[in-house]
């Protein structure tokens, strides 16, 4: 079997997991507790802080987002403190993301053609939206309850070593929908390997659980953890809506943040575009 092969049987197998595991998560209970979203502080890569805040990447500005649930702000402080001590810069990509900012997500032309590009190489031909659409459930969440950003419960991080002020390589770059973004994905070198098991028993120390499928998410208390640890106690927090001054309104967990039908429309413009000029 060729290595082309190998990593997109691979895709199929680990994007349908993906997609069965989101389907799951519609039968975790929420109990939402109704803490604050509070802001995660942030400092210059230069200072001796642990934590800083990414400007902007491909899931939107972060500083605009750079919330967490309360309770979760001081084991953040804590896995970033265990990566500053190894000599290594947590940094946010993304935290809380409101219901309009996780639309543009869903919608987003940059991360749908990288589904599509995936698909494409799938099926070796134009791709179907609705296969699309299956292939991006587990990377690009469409139900509320899966989105744990818009829970305040989730972040998204690079990691950057002081020595070098270079990214750790984690075997590619923040929202790289490939082959490589699955947690276990054997196709990354073995010190990418390594850096993932490094940054994750920092992450599980205080008590947050890797995301299987992207190498770069971490969640505590949400439907994401429950299912990871196959806990059958309600999820402590769900989807919300935050206030000015930083209280949370529950939103329905099992409601689409975008009708299928509209992102089957956008996905299907998005093949229009590359197949029928």
């Amino acid at each position: 079997m060729s290595e082309d092969i190998a990593r997109t049987q691979f895709w199929q197998r680990a994007m349908e997991d993906a997609a069965q595991f989101m389907l799951s998560m519609s039968d975790v209970t929420i109990e939402e507790c109704g803490e604050p979203l509070v802001p995660i502080p942030s400092a210059s890569v230069d200072s001796e802080a642990s934590l800083m805040v990414a400007e902007e990447n491909d899931a939107g500005r972060g500083p605009e987002v750079a919330y967490i649930r309360s309770g979760l702000l001081e084991p953040l402080l804590g896995v970033a403190a265990k990566l500053r001590s190894e000599g290594l810069l947590l940094r946010i990509e993304h935290s809380y993301r409101s219901p309009g900012m996780q639309v543009d997500l869903v919608l987003s032309p940059v991360l749908l053609d990288r589904v599509i590009d995936m698909v494409t190489a799938e099926a070796t031909g134009r791709p179907q939206a609705e296969m699309v659409q299956h292939r991006a459930r587990g990377l690009i969440a469409n139900v509320y309850v899966n989105g744990t950003h818009i829970s305040g419960s989730a972040v998204d991080t690079t990691v950057i070593d002081l020595a070098t002020g270079e990214e750790v390589d984690r075997g590619g770059k923040y929202m790289a929908l490939t082959e490589i973004t699955p947690m276990d994905s054997p196709f990354v070198s073995e010190q990418a390997r390594q850096n993932r098991e490094l940054i994750n028993d920092a992450f599980a120390q205080f008590g947050f659980v890797a995301y299987p499928f992207e190498f770069w998410h971490y969640s505590q208390g949400d439907a994401i953890e429950r299912r990871v640890r196959d806990d059958d106690r309600p999820a402590r927090y769900g989807p919300v809506t935050r206030n000015p001054d930083g209280s949370v309104v529950p939103l329905d967990p099992s409601a689409p943040v975008v009708p299928v039908s509209v992102l089957l429309d956008r996905i299907e413009n998005r093949i229009a575009a590359r197949y029928d000029e």
